[in-house]
């Protein structure tokens, strides 16, 4: 399996968990989304990471942070992939359902923003699954 591994600068510690700041501009260059995503005009990630409970870490400190390499396609696909097919199944169905273009244009937003909403709201659980390692340069 593919890692993603950038360079960052531990900026918060809690208990077993550090929170890096990594420069976006370096990580989006091997993106496939970048062409796309509007994150890329702030400059700073902030990514909170795991901490093996045999190292020290301070914060100040320069250090390399990784992932899988499929945690970038799950990106993908949830964020832009399935509200696109959302999107897409709204509107054949308002279609097929034969209403006026206004209300099709209604039910297919309105689609997309309750899919957005509720990960909003599971945002926590997907957080969890995501893991980030760091370690000493």
């Amino acid at each position: 399996m593919t890692e993603i591994v950038h360079k960052g600068k531990i900026i918060k510690i809690e208990k077993d968990r550090a929170t890096v700041a990594v420069n976006r501009g370096e990580m989006c260059n091997h993106c496939l989304a970048k062409a796309s995503c509007r994150l890329l005009s702030e400059n700073i990630q902030l990514i909170t990471a795991t901490i093996n409970s045999d190292d020290s870490f301070k914060i100040g400190e320069e250090v390399m942070i990784s992932t899988a390499g499929q945690t970038g396609w799950k990106a993908i696909f949830w964020c832009y992939i399935l509200p696109l097919v959302i999107l897409l199944l709204a509107v054949l169905g308002g279609n097929m359902a034969k209403l006026s273009e206004n209300k099709t244009a209604v039910i297919s937003i309105l689609a997309v923003l309750i899919y957005f909403l509720g990960l909003w709201k599971f945002s926590k659980k997907i957080e969890q699954k995501v893991r980030f390692e760091i370690e000493k340069i």
